[in-house]
């Protein structure tokens, strides 16, 4: 798998906006943080409330199977 172009991908331009995902199949996620006491849980969700900036170093990419998308640090 590839990283995704920045056509699907985007950052929102207004302060304190979370990152945003379309898919392929045209359905929009918006990235989400959790923190556990010892890991930091961040997935996708179609909620924009709470959503979170794309942490630096991590690139989008999405299952070719399911079209959920997913954050994977970069190489």
């Amino acid at each position: 798998m590839t990283p995704l172009t920045s056509q699907t991908a985007s950052q929102p331009a207004a302060a304190g906006a979370g990152f945003s995902y379309k898919n392929g199949r045209g359905v929009t996620y918006y990235l989400h943080e959790k923190q556990m006491p010892k890991v930091t849980l961040r997935f996708f969700s179609k909620v924009p409330e709470g959503a979170i900036p794309l942490p630096s170093g991590y690139d989008v990419m999405e299952n070719p199977k399911t079209g959920l998308p997913f954050i994977k640090k970069k190489a």
